[in-house]
């Protein structure tokens, strides 16, 4: 049997337009990202049939599974294992900080990201573990459903690339920073990933809610 992820990652937060890196602090949804959700909702509802949304437990992801939901028509429920990383300090720290306060840790974000561990916090390695054991765990309990997931960018990118083959420390190399509201297909078929398509983002362009990239 075939289990259908689609992986949204949240729209635009108040850390993205302010350019602090939220990690696992709360960050509510900006009047972007409300739109953007609505949008991405639409896309979904026209092109999917969707059985369930599972969300992180943070309310910008919870936001916009809940947008999806309601224009879907299907119920939620939340999946810690989905949480973005904890990023320890860097925390709230403005993006343009970051190589200052942190110069060694940050270089590795940028340059090669999936053996970085954030200064005090998770590394990246770790939330691709525990992101496999929320999907395989999902598969599972909803194996030969179309299950939407509302989560984050590094949760995004961990689906991907370990759909794709790659481990977590090729995660430079198989991926790029996925779009707010972006769209990521995955299958599991039985139990097998298969990576589909990353990041659909055309119909936020169209829309005209994603004039530059939002990191």
């Amino acid at each position: 049997m075939e289990t259908t992820f689609i992986a949204v990652r949240h729209g635009q937060s108040m850390a993205n337009h302010n350019k602090v890196f939220a990690g696992s602090r709360e960050y509510p949804l900006t009047a972007l990202g409300e739109a953007q959700a609505r949008e991405t909702a639409e896309y979904i509802k026209d092109s999917f049939s969707v059985d369930l949304v599972v969300t992180s437990p943070l309310s910008r992801a919870r936001r916009t599974g809940q947008i999806i939901a309601e224009a879907v028509g299907a119920p939620t429920i939340v999946e810690d294992g989905l949480i973005e990383i904890d990023a320890g300090e860097w925390e709230m720290v403005p993006w343009a900080e970051l190589p200052r306060l942190f110069p060694e840790d940050r270089r590795v974000w940028v340059e090669d990201i999936g053996r970085c561990r954030c200064t005090g916090g998770e590394s990246v390695a770790e939330v691709y573990d525990r992101v496999v054991k929320a999907l395989k765990r999902l598969d599972e309990l909803y194996r030969g459903k179309t299950v939407v997931l509302a989560c984050h960018y590094i949760p995004v990118r961990s689906m991907w690339c370990w759909a794709s083959g790659f481990a977590a420390e090729d995660m430079a190399a198989c991926s790029h920073a996925p779009e707010n509201a972006s769209v990521t297909v995955i299958k599991l078929k039985n139990g097998i990933p298969e990576a589909v398509e990353y990041s659909i983002s055309k119909h936020l362009v169209d829309a005209g809610l994603m004039p530059t990239r939002i990191k």
